[in-house]
Parts: structure tokens; C-alpha cells; sequence
């Protein structure tokens, strides 16, 4: 694992940086678009989501819209398993920029801008690691309120997606809540970058959550359509058991 405390000392990779400031610009950016299953995620969050510490699974650039519909945060925590991902997310998190697509869900939520400058302020972690691995001996001891997984355990293979749920209820306190999705590809997607995750079902991720001692609150398939690489999307929330 790496605890990044100071991104000038790591050479990005230019192709990998790019290609996360290109989905910073076209995701989550200019405007909200519903029907995408993100509302639903973010009703979770707002139903769900439990006062304290939170670790942000697979973050990408995107931890801060995450943090919007929250409330009693005391600190924040990025993992991603790409250094570049986590630099563009930082590099937002330090400026004062909010984007268009922010301030709807602000609105949405009854938030300021004063609750966006609150969040940047209590980011305290940037990790790299393997979500879909067993997770670093350095976190052995650390218990989060809230884990999100937005997307990622989707890229696990079939074997190892209920293993996901198991690392990360390792991580969460008693009654500790775990918010996420995932996105299932469409045909084409799937021949043009390999990964098939057509496997992907709610009984699947049901099964998971039970398998990792975790309650289930919500599991929902959410249609998706026009989009031109997923057909579906999986919303999810559950709670450590007692």
C-alpha cells in the first residue's frame, strides 16, 4: 500500500493522468443526468450513510459528489489503485472550483457551497491499494462508519466479487454502513476492453453481502438507456451486523 502525503514526490504516468482528467471533464462535471442510476446512489447515501469516518473505494476523481448528500463527516479517506486518479482528485479537492453538475446536487440536497468547502476540508487520506485483494497489513486495525464502492467492485472477476465484500466488512465498525453499485457492462464494451462482468446480478450481490455478514437495506437493477457502454446498474446498501 502506498499513503500518498504528498503527490510532488510521484511521477505520473502522462496516458494514465489524461485519462483521468478527460473523465473528470465529461463525468460528474457540466450537468446531472437522470436515469443513470445515480440519483438512486445518492438517495442511499442520504437515507443510509452514517455519521463519522469514511473510506472511498475505487474513488477516482469523484469522492467529493459522493460527499454531498452526507452529513457528520469527521474525516475522508481515497483509495484508488491508480496514483493519477487520486492526483486530479486532489488537485479538485484543493481548488474552489464547483461544477456545474455540483451545484445541482447541492440544490437537490439542500446543501451550500459552504458544505462542499466543509467536505475539502476533511479529506485526511489518499491510499493506493487493490480493493479486489486482500487489503494492506497497514489497515489491519483501521474500522470506517462508511465504505462506499462506486463502480469498483464490478471490475472483480466472477470468483472474486463476493471477496470483495468480505475485505471490506473487515473495515466497518458494528452497524458500520457500505454504500455502492455496480455499473454492469453492455456487449460492445465488454469486446472493446475485455472485462465481462455480465455476471453481475442482484442474487449475486445479495448473496455477497449475506456471505460477509452484512445486512442488506437496499439491492436494486436500475435500467439504463442510451448509454454507450453500460445496459444496467446494480444500487446497493448494507450494514455490518451485530
Amino acid at each position: 500500500m502506498i499513503e500518498i502525503d504528498g503527490f510532488t514526490k510521484y511521477e505520473a504516468d502522462p496516458e494514465k493522468l489524461s485519462v483521468f482528467q478527460k473523465y473528470f471533464r465529461e463525468y460528474y462535471n457540466d450537468q446531472f443526468y437522470f436515469g443513470q442510476g445515480t440519483e438512486e446512489m445518492l438517495e442511499n447515501l442520504n437515507r443510509y450513510a452514517p455519521y463519522g469516518h469514511w473510506l472511498d473505494l475505487g474513488s477516482g476523481p469523484s469522492t467529493l459528489f459522493w460527499s454531498i448528500p452526507l452529513n457528520g463527516v469527521k474525516s475522508i479517506s481515497s483509495c484508488d489503485i491508480a496514483i493519477e486518479a487520486l492526483l486530479v482528485l486532489q488537485d479538485f479537492v484543493r481548488s474552489d472550483l464547483i461544477p456545474n453538475c455540483y451545484k445541482q446536487v447541492l440544490e437537490m440536497f439542500g446543501k451550500t457551497d459552504r458544505h462542499l468547502a466543509e467536505m475539502r476540508a476533511s479529506f485526511s487520506k489518499y491510499m493506493v491499494f487493490d480493493t479486489m485483494k486482500p487489503w494492506p497489513t497497514e489497515l489491519s486495525s483501521e474500522r470506517y462508519d462508511l465504505i462506499t464502492a462506486f463502480g469498483n467492485f464490478g471490475l472483480a472477476k466472477k470468483e472474486g466479487y463476493m471477496d470483495c465484500f468480505t475485505y471490506v466488512s473487515e473495515h466497518l465498525i458494528e452497524l458500520g454502513k457500505v454504500i455502492g453499485c455496480d455499473w454492469i457492462r453492455n456487449p460492445a464494451f465488454i469486446k472493446q476492453d475485455g472485462h465481462d462482468n455480465s455476471y453481475l446480478h442482484q442474487s449475486l450481490t445479495v448473496e455477497s453481502g449475506e456471505k460477509a455478514g452484512l445486512k442488506i437495506l437496499d439491492c436494486r437493477l436500475i435500467d439504463i438507456k442510451d448509454d454507450p457502454l453500460y445496459d444496467a446498474v446494480i444500487v446497493w446498501a448494507m450494514e455490518k451486523a451485530k
